[in-house]
């Protein structure tokens, strides 16, 4: 039961739950590894100056390099919305990620 006044929880205020969001607009950035530095750079800062427990963020399924850049930073899939984003006149799935603070592997 909550009291007035106590935190409800998941709030980036208390540690818990923290969500992002990338986008780079301009396609000559695309494929250069902009999008995989700055989500690592993202998550090292969050990591390093908050309590958060679990970061998360959501693309679209067609999205595969920054899917695979968040794998190779140790997210996984956490959920996926199927055929819930429409880009350029197609359907494609709505995909979530995580990472929990204990996977995360400091950067060099």
């Amino acid at each position: 039961m909550h009291r007035h006044g106590e935190p409800l929880g998941d709030t980036p205020e208390d540690g818990g739950w923290w969500d992002l969001g990338i986008i780079i607009h301009d396609p000559q950035f695309w494929g250069q590894g902009v999008g995989s530095r700055a989500l690592a750079l993202w998550v090292e800062a969050t990591l390093n100056e908050t309590d958060a427990h679990v970061l998360t963020f959501t693309t679209w399924g067609g999205n595969e390099r920054m899917i695979r850049a968040a794998l190779r930073l140790g997210f996984r899939e956490a959920g996926r919305v199927r055929e819930a984003r429409l880009v350029r006149g197609e359907r494609h799935d709505s995909v979530q990620l995580d990472l929990l603070r204990r996977e995360w592997t400091p950067l060099p």
